[in-house]
């Protein structure tokens, strides 16, 4: 029976985010100002064969994308958007990487100066390769 290893997906996300150049967190705020992003990854499923029932996998991750206005958030969400497209996950196969939601710019007025978020989730899905 195949085990999915939630941490090799999510590590593969934080790798390709990495790569942007931006600073990244893993479901905590990175150092340094925005643009960045906060990973945080959320309830998934799995399925599978009969013989094998969760050698497949379908991960779902909020990308919390942080810039001091409008732009800088909306520019993060598509670098990451970019990112998104290159992810490789070891020893399994990734049959799709897409946006399953997107969320509109907000304000947050809890920071100073305040910053503005994009938070798209996105889905991740694999099996055994």
């Amino acid at each position: 029976m195949t085990i999915v290893r939630t941490g090799d997906h999510t590590a593969a996300v934080l790798a390709a985010l990495i790569a942007t150049g931006r600073p990244v967190g893993d479901a905590i705020r990175p150092p340094g100002n925005p643009p960045f992003v906060v990973v945080y990854p959320q309830t998934g499923l799995r399925s599978g064969t009969v013989s094998d029932p969760e050698a497949d996998a379908s991960l779902l991750y909020r990308l919390m994308c942080v810039g001091w206005d409008r732009v800088g958030a909306e520019w993060m969400a598509d670098e990451c958007a970019i990112a998104m497209r290159t992810i490789t996950v070891p020893g399994r196969r990734v049959l799709r990487v897409y946006l399953e939601n997107e969320v509109a710019v907000t304000r947050d007025d809890d920071t100073t100066p305040p910053f503005f978020t994009a938070a798209p989730l996105w889905r991740l899905t694999t099996t055994p390769a």
